[in-house]
């Protein structure tokens, strides 16, 4: 037999009362790179403040999901606008992702630079579907991650001059 014990008026206000007053945690801050661009004979470096979760393991509302991946793209691509000259193909491109923890390097780590690839790609050859522009022969991708304070991704475009 279940003994069941009830609360009182006064005693269940105050449940109310108590549960409303807890706070919730303040949002998460991080400190993020600086955004820069620096270009050599053969080689461009972008370095962006860009916050790259593991998008195969993150549980989240597809409009957050959304969100973050267009602000992902939108920023590659304002960051682009002047570099689309000077990148020819054939190209290897190398993203190293800089956080305070790793990904699983052979899934994950891919998966969260999923849609800043997408948007190099695009803005390197503009005019194919969306998506479809990493698929050329002529890219080579490789990724990398590194243990930081700061957070962001560094993108090193390597070719011929």
């Amino acid at each position: 037999m279940i003994k069941r014990t009830y609360l009182t008026v006064e005693e269940f206000q105050q449940f109310v009362k108590d549960r409303a007053s807890k706070k919730k945690a303040p949002p998460k801050t991080y400190e993020v790179i600086e955004k820069s661009v620096e270009i050599e004979a053969g080689r461009v470096k972008l370095a962006l403040p860009i916050i790259t979760v593991s998008e195969a393991n993150c549980f989240q509302h597809w409009t957050k999901k959304h969100a973050r991946q267009k602000g992902q793209k939108d920023e590659v691509k304002r960051s682009f606008k002047d570099l689309k000259l000077h990148i020819p193909l054939p190209c290897k491109i190398t993203f190293t992702r800089l956080d305070s923890h790793t990904l699983d390097a052979h899934d994950n780590l891919k998966m969260s630079v999923k849609w800043i690839v997408d948007a190099c790609a695009e803005c390197i050859l503009p005019g194919l579907r969306p998506g479809m522009a990493d698929g050329d022969p002529r890219f080579t991708f490789e990724y990398d991650q590194i243990i930081s304070d700061k957070k962001g991704i560094h993108i090193l475009f390597e070719f011929d001059p």
